[in-house]
C-alpha cells in the first residue's frame, strides 16, 4: 500500500514539473515585463529635474500626529550624474552637488541622501503623470535633537508630490 501511495505520488510529481515544459513547447507564450516608454525614458536618464507644488507636513500636538496639507510654492529638486549601474546620483545644490545613493527597483528610481539626522529619499516613477513627465514624490524626515534654554527643536516630517522631467 505505501509502495502504491510512494509510486502514485511521484507520478504527480513528474506531471507537474513537466507541464510548464509541455506549455512553452506547444507555443504558450509565458508572461514577460515589457518597459513602458515611461520606464524607458527613466532609464536612460541622466538628469532629473523634479518640482513640487505640493506637501504635506506633519507636526505633533499632544504626542499625535498632525498633518497639515500646503502649496507654499514649488519645491524644486536636480539630480544630475544619474549612474544607474554604480548606483549614484548628484544631488544638485548651486554651484557644487552632493553624492547620493541610487536604488533601482522595477522601473523605478529612488535617490537616497541621508546624514546629520536626516534622510531625504526622492522617488521617480516609471510612469507618466502629464506629457512626458513622471510621477515622483520627496519625503525629508529631519531630527536633530537640540534644547538650548527654553528652545526644544521638533522633528521636520515633510512628504512632498510632484513630478520630474527628463533633462537632455
Amino acid at each position: 500500500m505505501i509502495s502504491s501511495v510512494k509510486s502514485a505520488a511521484a507520478v504527480i510529481l513528474i506531471i507537474v514539473a513537466t507541464i510548464p515544459t509541455a506549455g512553452a513547447q506547444a507555443g504558450v507564450v509565458q508572461a514577460e515585463t515589457v518597459p513602458s516608454a515611461a520606464a524607458t525614458l527613466l532609464a536612460s536618464a541622466k538628469t532629473l529635474r523634479c518640482v513640487f507644488p505640493v506637501s504635506v507636513r506633519t507636526t505633533w500636538k499632544d504626542g499625535a500626529p498632525l498633518p497639515a496639507v500646503r502649496r507654499p510654492g514649488s519645491f524644486i529638486v536636480n539630480i544630475r550624474d544619474i549612474k544607474s549601474d554604480a548606483g549614484s546620483a548628484v544631488l544638485a545644490a548651486g554651484v557644487g552637488g552632493k553624492d547620493i545613493t541610487l536604488v533601482t527597483a522595477e522601473q523605478n528610481r529612488y535617490f537616497l541622501d541621508a546624514g546629520g539626522g536626516r534622510v531625504a529619499l526622492t522617488a521617480v516613477l516609471g510612469e507618466f503623470s502629464a506629457g512626458n513627465k513622471l510621477k515622483a514624490s520627496h519625503s525629508v524626515s529631519d531630527f536633530t535633537s537640540i534644547e538650548v534654554g527654553s528652545f526644544r527643536s521638533e522633528p521636520d516630517i515633510v512628504h512632498y508630490g510632484g513630478d520630474c522631467e527628463v533633462v537632455p
